[in-house]
């Protein structure tokens, strides 16, 4: 077997050490019920409480502001069904989980051809609509377009809208200053930053409502009752400590990674073409569009050599279809399903950087030569 080379860290990253020995800290015998009153109870509380204090120190904002929940699913969910009487204000190809919890009626704002929101659409629906739920990505799992949040805040507060963000794609990959809360919601998830899977916050806004997660014990205010996650909570916890340390290090070095990768595969795919790359981009994510290719069939390829990618346009059912998010952006059908996304992370090597290029290069000539240029 070819060694694995993980270009796919949209979907999920690496756990680090470090938090792997948090997480093997808090499931000491030491540590019990965070709610308990003994000392073992007061261990696991102590734990949790830290890790609040890490991920609000990560995210700017103050800890009683967040409620931990298994990740940026359950808060969007929670906040949708809350507010569920008014209208969705979103973009076309927004993660389900931004839509689904949601059951009434729903409006698309229009994007640009690198993704980003169209402003003045966005206002002219908000005078239509009047008072509306808008739930956003602030950074887009396909291209890593980065939207114009700060505007959408300011624009949607002067309008009356309640504002969701999604941020599980943003944090720790763009500069912290990017963060704080301006908007009523902000939702995480660890895994996207080198934490453990199934966990992650709902962050609400100072004069925003509290919604409920889940009825009964009354832990996290009440909010989302049921003993808490330690293991996981202590990670997540870990994980914003050990980015915060490093970040402008390690965003400085994962765009350089990014531009020598995409640059290597201009330079041998003269058909493809790198979608949104002039645009504000998280510094991990590259979208590429090989004409003339099967997407599923290049994925295929790489995965047979030991490249993790995503050829994102399958939908639930596993039946494909294009992605929703590229044809928004003005791609045709064919095009969306020639699309691969490439993602690095803080452990990317340069060396992977050079031969994941030169495989998918010399894959998808053969690809192409296969199919005549035609998918």
């Amino acid at each position: 077997m070819p060694s694995l080379i993980d270009l796919d860290n949209n979907a999920t990253t690496p756990v680090l050490r470090a938090v792997c020995d948090a997480m093997i800290e808090a499931m000491a015998p030491s540590i019990g019920n965070p709610s308990s009153s003994h000392r073992q109870g007061q261990a696991a509380r102590d734990l949790i409480e830290t890790a609040r204090s890490d991920v609000a120190e990560m995210l700017t904002v103050n800890p009683d502001q967040i409620i931990f929940t298994s990740g940026a699913t359950e808060g969007n969910d929670a906040v949708l069904r809350h507010h569920r009487a008014k209208v969705l204000l979103t973009t076309a190809g927004a993660h389900p989980s931004l839509i689904g919890g949601h059951t009434g009626r729903q409006r698309l704002i229009e994007v640009n051809r690198d993704g980003r929101i169209d402003l003045t659409n966005f206002e002219d629906a908000l005078q239509e609509i009047g008072p509306c739920v808008v739930a956003l990505a602030m950074v887009n799992g396909e291209t890593g377009v980065v939207q114009p949040i700060d505007e959408v805040c300011e624009i949607g507060k002067r309008y009356g809208a309640t504002i969701l963000i999604d941020a599980a794609q943003a944090v720790g990959r763009l500069p912290r200053e990017c963060f704080g809360i301006h908007s009523d919601y902000v939702t995480v998830s660890a895994h996207k930053m080198n934490g453990p899977k199934g966990v992650g916050c709902l962050i609400v806004g100072e004069d925003a409502e509290l919604p409920l997660l889940a009825s009964g014990g009354g832990q996290e205010r009440g909010r989302r009752s049921g003993t808490e996650n330690v293991p996981g909570i202590a990670g997540f916890g870990a994980a914003c400590r050990q980015r915060l340390e490093t970040l402008e290090q390690d965003l400085q070095r994962m765009k350089e990674l990014r531009d020598r990768f995409e640059r290597q595969l201009e330079a041998g795919l003269p058909f493809a073409r790198i979608n949104s790359k002039q645009a504000d981009r998280a510094v991990t994510t590259t979208s590429l569009t090989t004409r003339g290719i099967d997407g599923m069939a290049l994925a295929a390829r790489l995965d047979t050599k030991g490249i993790m990618c995503s050829q994102v346009s399958a939908c639930s059912s596993g039946r494909p279809e294009p992605s929703a998010a590229l044809m928004a952006m003005g791609l045709s059908e064919q095009d969306a399903f020639s699309t691969i996304r490439f993602s690095v992370s803080v452990q990317t090597t340069t060396d992977q950087i050079d031969e994941a290029a030169a495989v998918i290069a010399q894959e998808a000539q053969f690809l192409h030569g296969i199919m005549g240029g035609a998918a």
